[in-house]
């Protein structure tokens, strides 16, 4: 190379859609926000669901550690174990019907209807739906039917 001469580099046809889906399948491994490890952190998160201020805002690049989570997640929320369910959604951070119904569920046992209407609202209000067209990863959930009945449920309070 040293010698001055030149290296062609040349693409062949589908490389670019294979270096697309590489970058996504490394980048499916992301949270949205670190640090929920700490007590202090998680105690924020807890106050910001409390409050409904919770926001989920990772699109596709959060979808695999989504996917990777969906059991840990399916089961907080069959055990009513709501801060850690809270917690673990928002380590993922996954904008996702499926996402803001936990976490309406999470306030809902909390004891703040106001914070889990805000949240099932979201979760009808997304464009980002568990059942996709080729597969449904709502978890044994319906929607929006599910999220539509626990607004009425928390609003009737």
């Amino acid at each position: 190379m040293s010698n001055g001469s030149t290296v062609k580099l040349t693409c062949r046809p589908g490389g670019t859609a294979l270096l697309v889906a590489l970058a996504l399948a490394l980048g499916a491994c992301a949270t949205e926000r670190a640090g929920t490890d700490d007590p202090i952190e998680q105690h924020q998160i807890t106050a910001e669901l409390d409050n409904g201020r919770l926001r989920l805002t990772c699109e596709l690049v959060c979808s695999g550690s989504w996917r990777a989570a969906r059991k840990v997640l399916r089961g907080l929320h069959e055990q009513g174990l709501w801060s850690e369910l809270a917690v673990e959604v928002v380590r993922i951070g996954h904008n996702t019907d499926l996402g803001y119904f936990y976490l309406g569920r999470a306030a809902e046992g909390r004891g703040r209807p106001q914070a889990a209407a805000v949240f099932y609202r979201f979760a009808l209000a997304t464009t980002a739906k568990c059942d996709g067209l080729i597969f449904d990863s709502c978890d044994g959930l319906r929607f929006p039917a599910d999220a539509e009945a626990a607004l009425a449920r928390v609003a009737a309070r």
